[in-house]
């Protein structure tokens, strides 16, 4: 048997963008070290219940051949408040979630999925806004990208100012709908993709090093990789001696 670990210890949250954070709130009781060697070992029907030196050094093999699915045995629950914008891409890692369609009885089975968001359904929404502290300029070489800055509009005007007078203009249409009766389920249309969420999130230490994989690439977004550096930085105590964070 796999000897108890002390993920608290690991336990803690980081800034993100200007409002967001990522905290890491819950963790398996086995070493998540533990179980990626006693996975790769069992082929040969071994187990061991203490982490060595030769452990380590077979970890770091498995990672750098992408034996990944030895990584798929540990999770962690993470709490993140973030832009919709971001969590629009983080919503791509679902490991093991799908539609099951019962043939036998025509009904659509649907299991759990590892997110729970706060909805604006049922609470009105705060003017919490992400604010950039530059805007970016639309790359010419990468369609979906970006490159240097922004530093003023057609008009002359600050593009962060108006990018801030937009993101009120929206929130005064939401309260006046709220105000005037309407539904919150339809009147949170009207916010755009630059507020912010909270969420939990939980996934599998091989989904979570997918999620690193991507999102900490020099093409990926850049507010999307600053959530990917704190993810890296609150998991790499706990995946020593890997360098995930690259």
């Amino acid at each position: 048997m796999s000897e108890k670990f002390d993920v608290s210890q690991f336990f803690g949250t980081e800034k993100v963008l200007d409002k967001g954070h990522v905290e890491l709130c819950d963790g398996m009781i086995c070493d998540p070290r533990l179980k990626i060697v006693n996975a790769a070992r069992v082929s040969f029907n071994k187990e061991t219940d203490k982490l060595t030196e030769k452990d380590l050094k077979l970890i770091d093999f498995l990672f750098k051949h992408e034996h990944f699915s030895t990584f798929r045995h540990s999770y962690f629950s993470f709490r993140l408040k973030a832009p919709l914008l971001v969590f629009r891409q983080f919503w791509k890692y679902q490991i093991g979630c799908d539609w099951v369609e019962n043939e036998n009885v025509g009904t659509i089975q649907i299991p759990e999925t590892n997110w729970n968001e706060v909805s604006y359904r049922y609470t009105e929404f705060q003017p919490e806004f992400y604010i950039p502290k530059e805007i970016r300029i639309q790359s010419k070489s990468n369609k979906q990208g970006s490159d240097g800055k922004l530093v003023a509009l057609t008009n002359g005007e600050d593009p962060i100012k108006y990018y801030e007078q937009a993101c009120m203009a929206t929130y005064e249409s939401y309260k006046y709908m709220i105000a005037s009766g309407a539904a919150k389920e339809q009147a949170r249309a009207l916010l755009p993709q630059n507020i912010y969420s909270e969420c939990m999130w939980t996934a599998s230490l091989q989904c979570i090093l997918y999620v690193l994989h991507q999102r900490l690439a020099a093409g990926s977004q850049f507010e999307i990789q600053e959530y990917a550096r704190a993810i890296a930085k609150l998991i790499a105590p706990v995946m020593a001696p890997l360098n995930i964070n690259n």
